[in-house]
């Protein structure tokens, strides 16, 4: 069995600029991330990051 690199929770965030904001909302206590991507909330939930998302 081949294990992966990385836990679903702590795998990379690909993008420099979404990896600043997961960087931020870690650091900061209390901040809240709102997006429109599905996905990168997904990850940032996953990480213990509040988050607002917007529906369509």
């Amino acid at each position: 069995m081949i294990s992966k690199p990385y836990p679903s929770s702590s795998r990379p965030i690909p993008d420099f600029g979404d990896a600043l904001i997961v960087a931020v909302g870690k650091a900061r206590s209390g901040s809240m991330v709102v997006t429109f991507d599905q996905k990168f909330a997904a990850k940032l939930k996953a990480l213990g990051i509040n988050i607002y998302t917007f529906e369509k």
